[in-house]
């Protein structure tokens, strides 16, 4: 059950609180598209490169995962960066595509920002027409610009973000023409350090060499040995292994080299390279593919298993040479063993190591001055012909869709948000509201019962409300005003009655009730009088149209009786006592007995005393008027008095000797200007509700109630 009622509780503030809750959200959104619409829409554009298998530093080597990633890096390094600013700066064409971004409009967000920028002045505009003069800066391009490799291929994507989609390509396009020029020079320059470095050395190998030549000769001058090479037998013999054991080590040399090559996945053999030929061509149709089909696509999964089984295949065809490469190098080693065995054996029998010593000096001088030579002829070809490793697979091209967000995606999220954002906030304003609204919590809140309630009405469509009681007896003003009077006179069984009508705080409309209730006392047959004791701001003539020129207090404090004061209102039925703004202290009156004497003078002529008085909070005179009522009317102002100054106006009648025990409680609580409308919403099962929901029976609520 608490939970039913917390629950009940829950959606009551909610209702309550709707207005509030729906301005709140259609308002939040609203603003939220508003600066969704005011973000400038951006477009994507996208250019595609493939690193071929030049692009490595050792062309023999195959491409790797490390190596895509290393050029993926490369693309967004800073010096790049800054030299593509710098050359956009320059650059008349991107400056051209700048000043014409913000003439071009594609979206209602664009037209609302160029209205608002013709409205804006210039200084407080956050838009600015980018000028022809203005600099592109690095932090811009590094913002916006995204590399990253294509699913998981050999090919690299170069993504540029702008507000512009003719500058996205464009900026995409000249990073990757600017690294692809740079990759080409930087070969180029390797190219030239190599051909210097060469020309530096190669004249040096030749005059060594030719030395080496010219010590021969005059050695074997030197020892008659003529110039024709008469050397021993066994000295030709050790001359012809050695070169022989020079020869099978360099090929041992070459051998284990491409064997290692091979392990590492670095020498491919004829086979291998028709192979890894036909692997390249998948990999570019895999990465052509995926630019336009996605990954579960029929043909992208065929063209990734024939891609695999390639694979498969260069693997076999490796490891099978792999094998023969290593047979051969025992082979090769074998056959080095068995030269160096032949070799000791004859140079024990040389007739002069010298001579060969020198020959063997001149032989390597001459082979590292062909090497050289031969190097110098492959590296100013490569110079020649020096390109960037890449090939251009697709160039970026202006997007036709701008790839961030259509600003009305942000409505259903930003709806959801505010919607609950404002029905917390309902629920902690109602949490933090101190004010009674339903006679439940008059009674729940400040320990006394609530005769009833008064609802709002119009006073300007029926003029005064206590006339509207005789004009239309059956609304729902008319049947409030019943049901206090039938709580708390018709239980006197005709004794006399004095009910004093009090609040808390002025503006409570105390004064309105204690006219309606003596005129509908009246009404009904009851000799009725109605007083107004309050001495600082008497306010029922202006109710009652009746005009005092004598200040009644004055009359009283002459000894006089109050009925000489006493005036008749015939359309109303009853008598009216005014009260003028006293002169002076009233509280002579208390203290000399005189209030008390001209209030009993008056029950015993009439069976109704009503006494308007002053709010208890302000007016000293006020408590002790109570302690002398039958029936104290507490009066509340419906969601607008605060619980704790009604609890105080409480505590000052206790303090006053006003009975208000369990037996007996002298005073009773009315709610005013109750809104019908509003609190029929909350469904308590009170009168408000009957009077809004079953309004047949009183007439039109809607005549009442705002």
């Amino acid at each position: 059950m608490a939970n039913e009622m917390q629950l009940h509780d829950l959606f009551a503030a909610l209702i309550w609180r709707r207005r509030m809750i729906l301005a709140i959200t259609l308002g939040g959104t609203l603003l939220v598209l508003f600066a969704a619409l005011l973000i400038p829409a951006h477009y994507t554009a996208t250019g595609y490169i493939v690193l071929t298998s030049s692009g490595a530093a050792d062309a023999t080597v195959p491409l790797s995962e490390q190596t895509i990633l290393t050029k993926v890096t490369e693309l967004g390094a800073d010096s790049l960066l800054r030299r593509t600013a710098e050359n956009l700066s320059r650059d008349p064409v991107f400056q051209a595509a700048e000043g014409s971004a913000a003439g071009e409009r594609r979206t209602p967000g664009d037209l609302l920002r160029a209205g608002l920028r013709r409205i804006l002045p210039s200084f407080l505009s956050p838009w600015r027409t980018v000028r022809a003069c203005r600099r592109v800066h690095a932090n811009d391009l590094r913002r916006h610009l995204n590399v990253g490799q294509a699913a998981g291929s050999h090919v690299i994507a170069v993504h540029y973000t702008s507000t512009d989609p003719m500058i996205a390509a464009l900026v995409a396009n000249r990073v990757t023409e600017l690294y692809l020029k740079t990759q080409t020079e930087q070969r180029q320059a390797d190219a030239r350090r190599t051909l210097a470095w060469l020309d530096l050395r190669i004249p040096r190998a030749k005059i060594q060499f030719e030395n080496d030549e010219v010590a021969i000769q005059d050695y074997r001058r030197a020892h008659g040995l003529g110039m024709v090479n008469p050397v021993a037998a066994s000295d030709q013999q050790y001359t012809d292994l050695d070169q022989r054991l020079l020869s099978a080590q360099a090929e041992l040399a070459a051998d284990r080299a491409r064997l290692s090559r091979m392990r590492a996945g670095a020498l491919d053999t004829p086979e291998l390279d028709t192979l890894r030929s036909q692997e390249a061509a998948l990999s570019l149709q895999a990465a052509r593919l995926s630019t336009s089909l996605g990954r579960n696509n029929p043909r992208m999964r065929q063209v990734q298993r024939a891609l695999e089984v390639m694979r498969r295949k260069i693997g076999q065809g490796a490891a099978r040479a792999e094998a023969g490469l290593r047979e051969q190098v025992r082979a090769q080693e074998n056959q080095v063993r068995t030269l160096q065995r032949q070799l000791g054996t004859v140079q024990s029998a040389s007739s002069d190591t010298r001579l060969r010593e020198l020959s063997t000096r001149a032989d390597a001088g001459r082979q590292l001055y062909q090497g050289m030579l031969r190097r110098r002829e492959a590296t100013l070809e490569h110079l020649q012909t020096a390109s960037s490793g890449f090939e251009v697979v697709s160039a970026a091209v202006p997007p036709e869709r701008p790839s961030s967000p259509n600003p009305l995606l942000f409505g259903p999220p930003a709806l959801v948000f505010f919607l609950a954002g404002s029905g917390f906030l309902a629920v902690i304003l109602e949490r933090l509201n101190s004010t009674i609204r339903s006679e439940a919590e008059f009674s729940a809140a400040l320990g006394i019962p609530c005769v009833g309630f008064v609802p709002r009405v119009q006073k300007s469509k029926w003029g005064r409300l206590h006339q509207d009681l005789l004009d239309n007896p059956h609304q729902p003003y008319a049947e409030a005003i019943r049901s206090i009077v039938a709580t708390c006179l018709l239980a006197a069984e005709g004794r006399s009655q004095l009910i004093l009508v009090t609040s808390s705080l002025p503006g409570e409309g105390k004064t309105t009730l204690a006219v309606s209730l003596a005129t509908y006392a009246a009404r009904i047959g009851r000799r009725t009088i109605l007083l107004d004791m309050d001495f600082r701001h008497p306010a029922t003539a202006r109710e009652v149209g009746r005009w005092s020129e004598e200040q009644n207090l004055d009359l009283l404090l002459r000894d006089r009786p109050v009925s000489d004061a006493v005036q008749r209102i015939p359309a109303l039925h009853l008598d009216y006592v005014p009260m003028g703004v006293a002169a002076r202290d009233p509280m002579y009156l208390f203290s000399e007995g005189r209030i008390t004497q001209a209030l009993d003078a008056l029950r015993e002529k009439y069976d109704c005393v009503i006494v308007d008085t002053a709010p208890l909070l302000a007016i000293t005179e006020s408590r002790l008027l109570a302690a002398q009522a039958d029936q104290v009317l507490l009066v509340v102002k419906w969601d607008s008095t605060a619980r704790k100054m009604a609890r105080n106006a409480l505590d000052l009648l206790r303090r006053a000797g006003v009975k208000m025990d369990h037996e007996w409680c002298a005073v009773a609580g009315v709610l005013t200007q109750m809104d019908l409308r509003k609190q029929a919403r909350a469904r308590d099962g009170s009168m408000a509700e009957v009077l809004k929901f079953y309004n047949q029976y009183y007439g039109d609520v809607s005549e009442w109630d705002r």
